[in-house]
């Protein structure tokens, strides 16, 4: 900056927007002062703008195979932990400040926080609950399937003070601080089922969050929901059968101990006389 100031050398930065974000830029450098125009920057822009597509179609590209290779690794999974950090270090590794995971708890219509990954974590995270019945107008949200950006707003803050039990969005640091929810649905039997849902947000760098971005990030969070249901559903099982084996192993044990009893029975009713009953009792 000195040295552009001084007059030393001078400088040509072009960035490169695609959707109101940057996805690259240009920088030209001479020793010489005061070196670019006008005409510079126009050819720099139209070198731009024919880099600009290929650079979109990379990037897709290698967004598609960076969601294929996450979405073979969770599903090969059953690890509900194991499942949820992968989900949580793959979209915290697209930029945003802060990631959090809510799993629906079907017993009390409400959304929990289950994990989170980033800047700025709530304190008590797991305590959050958020209840559908208060917010309908969010429950409808959430089986549109579809991601969409929130606000604090005075009408936000108003209906939070009705909720007695604390929500998922205590402490944001601002009024103007906006975060993206992203539903977690399956269809099964036919029927739209609830999993849970993605919060992100960049409540420190204070970026704004773009729809598109948000929209491809649902593609993941589709598949990502898939695996941790079936996660939920494999570790219910693996309750009901330990549950079951648990029962199995008390009735075998209730019956060794009847048939135990009925041996010592019929071994006393063998007895000839009152001492070999009294020997067959202190034996046992």
């Amino acid at each position: 900056k000195t040295l552009i100031l001084e007059g030393t050398i001078s400088q040509l930065i072009l960035p490169l927007l695609v959707n109101g974000e940057m996805i690259a830029a240009f920088k030209f450098t001479s020793t010489k002062a005061n070196c670019y125009d006008k005409g510079h920057q126009e050819i720099a822009q139209s070198i731009g703008n024919a880099i600009a597509p290929a650079l979109i179609q990379f990037e897709s590209r290698q967004e598609v195979l960076s969601i294929n290779k996450i979405t073979a690794a969770i599903q090969e999974s059953l690890n509900l932990d194991e499942i949820l950090k992968m989900i949580l270090d793959h979209i915290h590794r697209q930029g945003y400040d802060r990631v959090r995971v809510y799993l629906y708890d079907n017993a009390q219509d409400a959304l929990k926080g289950f994990v989170q990954m980033g800047q700025l974590p709530h304190t008590r995270f797991t305590d959050h609950v958020f209840r559908l019945e208060l917010f309908p107008e969010h429950r409808k949200k959430l089986f549109g399937k579809q991601p969409w950006i929130s606000k604090r707003t005075p009408e936000y803050i108003e209906l939070m003070d009705q909720v007695v039990e604390k929500h998922p969005f205590i402490g944001l640091v601002n009024d103007k601080q906006e975060w993206a929810e992203i539903p977690l649905v399956i269809s099964e039997a036919g029927q739209d089922v609830l999993v849970g849902q993605i919060t992100v947000d960049n409540i420190v760098s204070t970026r704004p969050l773009v729809q598109d971005s948000l929209d491809k990030l649902a593609i993941y969070a589709s598949q990502a929901a898939i695996a941790i249901r079936h996660a939920q559903l494999y570790k219910h099982m693996e309750e009901l059968v330990e549950a079951r084996t648990t029962e199995l192993e008390q009735q075998v044990q209730r019956g060794q101990a009847m048939l135990h009893i009925n041996q010592v029975v019929q071994a006393m009713q063998r007895a000839p006389d009152l001492e070999q009953v009294m020997n067959v009792c202190l034996e046992e």
